[in-house]
């Protein structure tokens, strides 16, 4: 499989994944909202659950509000409470390996 070089990263370099528990985020009073990407991806019957991110329980934390431009121009997911920072260094089949993801 022929993978693109375009993830802005080098063997060696540190990289930073984002994680939250987003059952910590699931009450009227949080403020997030945890959303699926299912209002994405085409209908069932035309292929919709080929949509990568379903296939890998994808999903966006949000602000409150966030249909709203208003609501997201100010909104910065590093400043949620509860963000674990994860590091780690690149490794030369990386790219390879996320490609493997959406087969």
């Amino acid at each position: 499989m022929n993978v693109r070089q375009e993830c802005g990263s080098s063997v060696g370099d540190e990289c930073i994944v984002y994680a939250l528990d987003a059952s910590l985020h699931a009450g009227d009073d949080s403020e997030l909202r945890i959303v699926d990407h299912s209002f994405l991806a085409l209908p069932l019957a035309d292929g919709g659950l080929q949509h990568r991110w379903l296939r890998q329980d994808g999903y966006a934390a949000c602000p409150k509000g966030w249909p709203s431009l208003d609501a997201v121009v100010e909104f910065d997911l590093l400043r949620v409470h509860d963000l674990r920072e994860l590091k780690f260094l690149r490794r030369a089949d990386d790219l390879q390996m996320i490609a493997d993801l959406g087969i």
